[in-house]
């Protein structure tokens, strides 16, 4: 358990990743312009004189740091020099920062693609719904377990006068 848990947390960090590049590249696009293959709907935002490529960096560029800090806490609790729930309440500190994250980094592609073929900026897939519900259910599990870190510490001994 000491070293799975690290691991798993690093590997849903990554997955979390994956899912928002792939939902802000690939899938929201895609659904925003129905019956367009990828291949127009990049070339109909390049047309339009939008940065496909500023779309497609910008999500690697924000997700990229949480993934690589998941995997140096996942890689330090397995050498044993980090206690495998301290790792653990990290990776999930870094599942609810994906929420911000997420926001942030659909914000350009979505513009591209709103500016593009006239439609909303907003989701057009329920990927987003889906990292959002990760986001708050690791929120409510770190919450959970600080509470129960708490209440298992000893009261601490009353100061004589």
């Amino acid at each position: 358990m000491t070293r799975i848990l690290p691991v798993a947390g690093a590997l849903a960090v990554a997955a979390y990743a994956l899912v928002g590049v792939l939902s802000i590249v690939v899938w929201d696009p895609m659904a925003a312009v129905p019956g367009a293959s990828h291949a127009e709907v990049v070339a109909g935002v390049e047309g339009s004189g939008e940065s496909w490529t500023t779309g497609v960096v910008i999500p690697l560029a924000l997700f990229a740091p949480g993934v690589i800090v998941a995997a140096v806490l996942s890689a330090v609790a397995v050498a044993g020099r980090l206690r495998w729930s301290t790792a653990a309440a990290w990776q999930l500190g870094l599942l609810v920062c994906g929420a911000p994250v997420y926001f942030a980094a659909s914000f350009p592609m979505g513009m591209a693609v709103a500016d593009a073929f006239l439609v909303s900026g907003g989701s057009h897939q329920p990927a987003p719904l889906a990292l959002y519900g990760v986001s708050a259910l690791a929120a409510l599990v770190l919450v959970i377990g600080g509470v129960v870190a708490l209440r298992g510490r000893p009261s601490p001994e009353p100061v004589a006068a």
